[in-house]
């Protein structure tokens, strides 16, 4: 059913119906389904069609996912993150070249000019913010009865997450590349202002990286 060859605007379709039927499979099948689906959507980027369609699709899928187990996701964490990174709005390139030139005001989000554009930066920021998911409730009520979900606190896993997803924009902190750079802080944005318990517990490592960045030794 995501196959584009013959007609992108009927895979956008299915891709807007898939998510949300996603949620109300039950938690079983929805172990089963996520080895096949996320590397086809993954693979859907690199298609000649609209981004933003299997972006939002992703998020859905993740919002289940993350709500149970996340094994079956494991496999594909590495390759997600680096697609979701990758995806990050090209708003970052302008950024750059608006901090080279040194003047007072840059563009700190994404050219609103393209519409498509913003939607499919937004939505990719919300799959690092589910992918990075740490809290004690780990879904809405509804969510995890529809999946199966059981609240138990934070599950290990999660924090395993949110460890990857911490060392990825470390990681591209210390990137060379300044549009790398420049990503990674829109992503550290968006996890700290949309719930700063996602990364509390590796707070320091995020701090001691923008340091880096600016060449402080003292972080008071």
């Amino acid at each position: 059913c995501l196959d584009i060859s013959h007609c992108p605007q009927v895979c956008e379709t299915v891709l807007g119906a898939l998510g949300p039927m996603f949620t109300l499979l039950p938690a079983d099948k929805v172990a089963e389904q996520v080895p096949r689906l996320v590397p086809a959507l993954l693979a859907l980027y690199r298609r000649n069609m609209d981004p933003h369609p299997v972006t939002q699709c992703l998020a859905a899928v993740l919002l289940v996912v993350i709500s149970g187990t996340k094994t079956s996701l494991e496999p594909h964490l590495d390759n997600l993150l680096n697609v979701m990174f990758d995806l990050v709005s090209e708003c970052a390139g302008q950024l750059l070249v608006e901090v080279e030139r040194q003047r007072p005001q840059v563009c700190t989000s994404p050219d609103y000019a393209q519409p498509l554009t913003v939607k499919n930066h937004y939505e990719v920021l919300r799959c690092f913010d589910r992918i990075g998911w740490y809290s004690d409730i780990t879904a809405p009520a509804s969510l995890s009865q529809q999946t199966g979900a059981v609240r138990v606190g934070i599950p290990v896993e999660t924090l395993h997450f949110t460890d990857r997803v911490v060392e990825l924009l470390v990681q591209q902190l210390k990137n060379n590349n300044g549009r790398e750079r420049i990503k990674a802080l829109f992503v550290i944005t968006h996890l700290v202002n949309s719930s700063e318990n996602r990364v509390n517990s590796r707070l320091t490592d995020l701090v001691a990286g923008l340091r880096g960045m600016l060449g402080e030794h003292d972080c008071r």
